[in-house]
C-alpha cells in the first residue's frame, strides 16, 4: 500500500461529504447483523471509499485490525474499488459509503 494514516482528522474523504452521510458518519455501528465471527468481533462498520489526488482511498473512521465480509459485501467492495480505480485513472473522483 502506498499511503495510510492513523491520525483521526486526516481523512482523504472531504469533510463536506462526510457530514452528509447518515449516522454514524464513519466507524463502528455496534451492530452484529451477520452475527459474531469471533468472540472479539466488534460488529459492523460504516466506511467511505473515494478518490483523492489520483489515489483510491478508504476511510474506516476507526482503527481496524481485520474485517470479515459476506460474499455480497465482498463483491460490493470489489466493484467500488474497480469504479474508483477507473475514476482515479481518468482524473475524476467520487465517494461511495458502505455500511457492513
Amino acid at each position: 500500500m502506498s499511503n495510510h494514516s492513523e491520525h483521526p482528522f486526516d481523512s482523504p474523504i472531504p469533510a463536506a461529504i462526510a457530514q452528509c452521510l447518515e449516522q454514524p458518519l464513519l466507524g463502528a455501528t455496534g451492530l452484529h447483523t451477520e452475527g459474531k465471527l469471533t468472540p472479539h468481533d466488534e460488529g459492523g462498520i460504516q466506511f467511505a471509499m473515494g478518490v483523492k489526488d489520483g489515489k483510491v482511498c478508504i476511510d474506516f473512521g476507526t482503527p481496524v485490525k481485520w474485517i470479515g465480509f459476506t460474499p455480497e459485501q465482498a463483491l460490493d467492495i470489489a466493484s467500488g474499488l474497480i469504479k474508483h480505480a477507473k475514476d482515479a485513472a481518468r482524473g475524476t473522483g467520487s465517494i461511495l459509503t458502505l455500511n457492513l
